[in-house]
């Protein structure tokens, strides 16, 4: 799953001020956690809360039971070199909620990984591309995941330092009650 860089930092947030989009950006929901007061020693977060994005690719995490959702971005901040989209982190499928008759949201446990150690997804045969990935996202089989899962266990996640930079971002802006992606 993508979600579009704030641009401002080197972490990887989404767009809460609709720096580089044109409305602000409420998935994936790192607050769903901390609102609910669930961030007992891991915070938890959400995809497909509060909008309809790209349905089909969470609706496959869904009606496949698969574990984990993964999240791409590519840096749009001055210092990214990337070429692609990198998988940055993800939430792992614990729980789920049908929000409207046609979207589900993707629950559970959040990390979220510097960009530097992001992961290009040509690493698992796609094209290199900066845009969507499209409404099916990708997928990764078995052992690219566990290939993932590995690469991220050696590395401190960041996902506090998100949090904090997201929920910074909202009180400077007033927005957090849109319904974009």
């Amino acid at each position: 799953m993508k979600f579009i860089h704030e641009g401002k930092s080197e972490l990887p947030v989404r767009d809460v001020k609709a720096n580089q989009k044109k409305d602000p950006a409420n998935e994936p929901y790192i607050e769903y956690g901390l609102e609910r007061e669930l961030n007992d020693g891991k915070i938890i977060g959400a995809e497909n809360y509060w909008a309809k994005c790209y349905q089909s690719a969470v609706k496959k995490v869904v009606e496949g039971d698969e574990e984990y959702l993964f999240l791409a971005s590519y840096p749009n901040h001055g210092g990214g070199n990337a070429s692609e989209n990198l998988i940055v982190g993800y939430i792992r499928h614990d729980d789920h909620e049908w929000r409207t008759e046609d979207r589900v949201s993707v629950i559970g446990e959040m990390k979220m990984y510097p960009f530097e150690h992001g992961i290009p997804l040509s690493e698992f045969g796609y094209v290199p591309t900066k845009r969507s990935l499209g409404p099916h996202g990708r997928d990764l089989d078995v052992s690219e995941t566990r290939e993932v899962l590995d690469h991220f266990s050696r590395i401190s996640d960041v996902t506090e330092e998100c949090l904090e930079r997201t929920l910074k971002l909202e009180s400077e802006s007033g927005s957090g009650d849109t319904d974009g992606c």
